[in-house]
């Protein structure tokens, strides 16, 4: 979108939000997308050429030409970018997505931002951030310990988050901003907390607890992660009926609950939502199903007992 369209969509998003009204936005951020910046700039050349040539044409050049380039690994680009290779998209085969990557690189006012970029321009329009959606990443416990002071002892909010997003060389953010900011009484917020219900979804036992994140791995312990699943199996339970259960503070019990959430491996519990979805979800599924197998590059399927995919 280019300029003009997002301050018209955040002009807009203040004026429809009520106080305390939730705003999701995601966007490709720096530093985690300075590599790819090179692919992008080359795929939109070769589209400029007369006869321009088809998208998967520009894609492909674009790709063997830096390919060539990085090919050795005292070349100046792959000292300056060593994790380029590795970050071309592929453009052939059956990891080629051409809808993805005209969607992704073509547009004119593509731009990867960095979250200094953002955050002001949110701000300007009474929108503060108030958290991520990448659910990992709400547990800043999971930092490397030899960077964590550096980020948990920043004061300054913004700083904070620009020296996160340079730790993680992350490259791209799921922010949540509220119309004001009104943080909840602690009692209130482990109170509303302890109501939350989980379910549990995957029923395949695991050697291992050993998750990838924009952290790094990270492993859960074993024996209390399995005694979680376990009382999940019986049926969905509130978050604080889990932690007496498995006899942990519920603030203890966060880390390994968003892990397991962000990997499927359970989901938040709709109670009597998901029932009158199921008929309708199970429908569009097969749909989509029918078009995997015509080809089309279609990797999830709704999921209505979860409200999500």
């Amino acid at each position: 979108v280019e300029s003009g369209g997002q301050e018209a969509m955040l002009s807009l998003s203040e004026r429809v939000l009520e106080p305390g009204g939730l705003l999701y936005c995601s966007y490709n951020t720096q530093p985690g997308w300075l590599g790819r910046t090179a692919f992008r700039m080359l795929a939109a050349l070769e589209q400029t050429r007369r006869p321009g040539p088809s998208p998967s044409a520009a894609f492909t050049k674009a790709r063997q030409t830096l390919e060539v380039i990085l090919q050795h690994a005292d070349a100046p680009l792959t000292s300056t970018l060593p994790l380029l290779r590795e970050q071309l998209p592929g453009v052939s085969g059956p990891e080629a997505n051409l809808g993805y990557l005209c969607g992704e690189y073509l547009p004119e006012a593509w731009r990867p931002l960095y979250v200094s970029d953002v955050h002001p321009r949110f701000r300007a329009h009474k929108l503060e951030p108030v958290a991520t959606a990448t659910l990992s990443q709400l547990h800043e416990g999971f930092l490397q310990p030899s960077v964590a002071a550096l980020v948990l002892e920043e004061a300054d909010p913004l700083i904070r988050q620009a020296v996160f997003d340079l730790v993680l060389n992350q490259s791209f953010r799921r922010d949540l901003f509220a119309k004001g900011r009104h943080p909840l009484p602690e009692p209130v917020r482990l109170e509303r907390l302890a109501a939350v219900e989980l379910q549990r979804l995957s029923l395949e036992p695991r050697e291992d607890f050993l998750f990838e994140t924009n952290f790094g791995r990270v492993e859960l312990e074993s024996e209390g992660t399995r005694a979680l699943e376990a009382a999940l199996a019986e049926g969905p339970l509130a978050i604080g009926t889990l932690a007496m259960r498995l006899g942990v503070d519920l603030d203890r019990l966060l880390p390994s609950v968003l892990l397991l959430l962000e990997n499927a491996r359970i989901a938040l519990a709709r109670g009597t939502a998901g029932a009158p979805a199921t008929e309708a979800a199970e429908q569009r599924n097969s749909r989509l199903r029918a078009h995997t197998q015509e080809g089309h590059a279609l990797g999830h399927q709704l999921l209505p007992a979860a409200g999500t995919v």
